[in-house]
């Protein structure tokens, strides 16, 4: 009996000293926005796409939007440039990530996260393999073929990246 007490007095200390697993990682409800279609696998590129997905940004309440929905990866990605505004080719440019940021939402074609990955492992900046990324694809075009390709050969990003 003693040894029963023991150990339920144990269980108990242990309970209250030690977090509770479910509450480690992201939110539920992040993970819900980032995963709709429950593809774990996409959870990386998704968040590479997408990094400010939490708290505010001035009046807007990131965690409101939605990744999956057009419009609000607009807001998301204009916010990722938001000192960019003054640029000429601001539309245009950020027509271009929402471009990436799609396929990498869809993961296709593969080669894009796979080129992406390899160039954060050199220890890139994000942005500037997302440079990179748009630069390519815009060099390509639509030949899905010719675009995985030229992913595949991504070893490092030159000196100057495309801006």
């Amino acid at each position: 009996r003693a040894t029963l007490d023991g150990i339920w007095e144990a269980t108990a200390r242990f309970a209250e000293a030690y977090r509770d697993p479910t509450t480690f990682g992201l939110d539920r409800d992040l993970l819900e926005r980032l995963l709709p279609d429950g593809d774990l696998s996409a959870l990386a590129r998704r968040v590479f796409a997408f990094p400010f997905l939490q708290g505010t940004h001035g009046e807007i309440k990131l965690d409101l939007l939605n990744p999956s929905d057009e419009a609000d990866r607009r807001i998301l990605l204009g916010i990722d440039h938001a000192g960019e505004l003054d640029r000429p080719d601001y539309d245009e440019h950020l027509a271009w990530h929402e471009e990436i940021a799609a396929r990498l939402w869809e993961g296709d074609p593969p080669q894009l996260w796979e080129a992406a990955q390899r160039l954060l492992d050199l220890g890139h900046d994000r942005h500037d393999v997302l440079h990179v990324l748009i630069e390519i694809a815009e060099r390509i075009g639509d030949d899905p073929e010719e675009l995985s390709i030229a992913l595949d050969d991504i070893a490092d990003i030159p000196d100057e990246p495309p801006v």
